[in-house]
């Protein structure tokens, strides 16, 4: 992901970044496909999808409302 950041290919490193998110995501059980802000933001009712959708939304505001409407991330 680093090589893709310093040589200019955007593009690379950020399907790279979107592959490490699905496996954490998939390797907790989630849905492959769906990213691990999307499943936060579909388990508020949860202790730890609150949590990580009020840290998320620390770092990128809005960041869990844009998860729940992406469509490519909203397996729901």
């Amino acid at each position: 992901m680093m090589f893709g950041i310093i040589t200019g290919n955007l593009n690379s490193a950020f399907i790279i970044a979107l592959s490490f998110d699905d496996l954490g995501n998939v390797s907790t059980n989630g849905e492959l496909g769906q990213s691990i802000s999307s499943r936060a933001a579909h388990s508020q009712n949860k202790l730890w999808g609150r949590l990580l959708c009020r840290l998320l939304d620390k770092i990128d505001k809005g960041h869990c409302n844009r998860a729940l409407t992406a469509k490519d991330q909203n397996l729901k």
